[in-house]
């Protein structure tokens, strides 16, 4: 399956679907749009060797190495990194749990969910045309 860019993806159309999905998968998918833009975002940064270090399987091809590297970069804030952390864990909690009924009521869920801090900072800083500098 080819990936999609995310300049081809609807976003209105992208947030009403996740409307009618499971908790589960708007974790999953929420947590990968996420990652999409903190890919792009790492793109933009380096001038060469976007599919050396970016791709699936490369140094900076996971979701915890992007957020981190954004950070170092100061491309991201504090307060984005430890939301985008907590989106992370959230979503693996999904992702590796065989619990069917696993829901945003669990307790667990619920308390990393009122952890978040600026979730729509976390995304603005990810949509940014220019970087947004660490909170000092």
């Amino acid at each position: 399956m080819q990936k999609r860019s995310l300049q081809a993806i609807d976003f209105d159309n992208f947030s009403e679907r996740m409307n009618s999905e499971s908790d589960r998968a708007c974790a999953v998918l929420g947590a990968a749009l996420l990652d999409a833009k903190l890919e792009t975002l790492l793109h933009r940064h380096f001038r060469s060797f976007h599919e050396e270090l970016l791709g699936a399987s490369r140094p900076i091809g996971s979701f915890s190495t992007r957020i981190q590297l954004a950070n170092a970069l100061a491309l991201v804030r504090d307060d984005a990194r430890a939301d985008l952390d907590t989106i992370r864990l959230i979503r693996n909690k999904f992702a590796h749990s065989f619990d069917y009924e696993l829901g945003v009521d669990d307790q667990s869920i619920t308390d990393r969910c009122t952890s978040l801090e600026q979730p729509r900072l976390t995304l603005t800083a990810l949509t940014s045309p220019r970087p947004l500098r660490a909170a000092s």
